[in-house]
């Protein structure tokens, strides 16, 4: 009778790829999500402004 062994045990459940382990800390990572919300929201701000007040940010922004 054969009988199936699991070659997983004792290995972690972490994804060994270090791009995909540094994507779950940003996304678990309260304060980046914080900022990226903020970010977003002043993005979409900005969208919404005509051209005169966009200069007026410009301006600021970029002096």
């Amino acid at each position: 009778m054969h009988k199936e062994t699991d070659i997983n045990i004792g290995k972690s459940n972490r994804i060994s790829d270090t791009s995909g382990n540094k994507a779950i800390i940003l996304v678990e990572d309260k304060n980046y999500q914080h900022l990226k919300n903020v970010i977003t929201t002043l993005e979409q701000l900005y969208k919404e402004l005509d051209h005169d007040q966009k200069t007026i940010v410009d301006m600021a922004v970029y002096r």
